[in-house]
């Protein structure tokens, strides 16, 4: 997209729910993410909305997560293969903790 433009959009990318405000909660995925088109204005994230309605010069993300910079993006090997019985509902540190001491 070059250095020197200033608004773009991420469409049909997908966003943690935690990372957005809580009225977006209800479009959330079971693993916690919002299937979403994401507006960029001068560097910053201007708008979401609802995955492939914003118009416009962009980049088809493909259903990519977009997250803030320098997150650290990592998993727990033991935990890929209880991921899909032992599901956090909310996504919290408290409730993955939960989730684990019922699981074993």
């Amino acid at each position: 997209l070059g250095a020197t433009m200033g608004d773009y959009v991420l469409r049909n990318a997908r966003v943690p729910a935690s990372l957005l405000p809580p009225s977006y909660a209800a479009w959330a995925d079971a693993e916690g993410l919002v299937h979403c088109d994401v507006r960029i204005t001068r560097g910053a994230v201007a708008g979401i909305s609802a995955a492939g309605t914003e118009r416009g010069i962009g980049v088809e993300m493909r259903g990519c997560i977009v997250v803030a910079c320098f997150v650290d993006a990592h998993t727990h090997l033991v935990k890929t293969h209880a991921h899909p019985r032992a599901r956090n509902p909310t996504g919290s540190i408290n409730d993955a903790l939960a989730t684990e001491l019922e699981d074993q």
